[in-house]
């Protein structure tokens, strides 16, 4: 009778100790995907603002390549096409808001040159 209810025991906290790291597993899980999230909205936020300076220092200027833009700045956060132009490419910080956040707007050709610039505050 005894083993019976040390088997019976055994057996419960078991499946508590299985279902408490599963729940730990789950929140690692959680915790490297915010980690994760954190990164990309940093690498949005630093090319945002090595592109923001660049054209408040008039270094970037019409004719400029995008794999120039894209080497010495970063990648946009996306690439639209453009009704006047062939390609917008849109950089804003992480932490702006898509709707009404800073943003700056590169506009490109269809030789893939810069053509014009647009800043939304």
């Amino acid at each position: 009778m005894i083993n019976i209810v040390i088997l019976f025991f055994m057996t419960f906290f078991s499946s508590i100790i299985n279902i408490y790291a599963e729940g730990l597993s789950t929140l690692a899980e959680v915790g490297k995907s915010q980690a994760a999230m954190q990164k990309a909205l940093d690498k949005e936020t630093k090319s945002f603002e090595a592109i923001k300076k660049a054209i408040e220092k008039d270094v970037i200027k019409n004719g400029v390549s995008q794999d120039v833009i894209k080497k010495r700045y970063g990648s946009p956060v996306v690439i639209l096409p453009d009704k006047q132009y062939t390609e917008r490419w849109v950089y804003k910080p992480g932490y702006a808001s898509w709707f009404d956040g800073i943003k700056i707007y590169l506009f490109f050709n269809g030789g893939k040159k810069l053509v014009g610039i647009k800043q939304f505050k």
